[in-house]
């Protein structure tokens, strides 16, 4: 997979506004903080489980500039609806849901 998203972001020219990390999320995070790095959006698709949705949203959020957004899918799972809906009350902000996406701006 990691090499077809590779391919996929090559041929839609992409390559100068995403940049992958074959890294677990939390590493790429601290990674991004170390060197400054910030993002205007981010696109979380990783663990369904509650705790761990709970640690990407609050890793990658830091990393967003202001008025970024961060953002993924499968809020039809309980712990990605479970900690989206948490993050969001608890960060202060406004979750859009459209279908089974969410978006949460900074």
């Amino acid at each position: 997979m990691y090499y077809q998203s590779l391919a996929n972001i090559c041929h839609a020219g992409l390559q100068d506004m995403i940049v992958p990390f074959p890294l677990h999320s939390s590493s790429a995070a601290m990674w991004l903080l170390r060197q400054g790095l910030q993002a205007d959006a981010a696109y979380i698709d990783g663990s369904h489980e509650e705790e761990d949705v709970i640690r990407d949203l609050i890793d990658y959020f830091e990393i967003l500039k202001p008025g970024g957004v961060i953002f993924g899918d499968d809020c039809s799972w309980t712990g990605v609806r479970t900690a989206v809906r948490r993050f969001a009350e608890e960060a202060g902000r406004d979750i859009s849901l459209v279908h089974d996406k969410w978006v949460i701006t900074k």
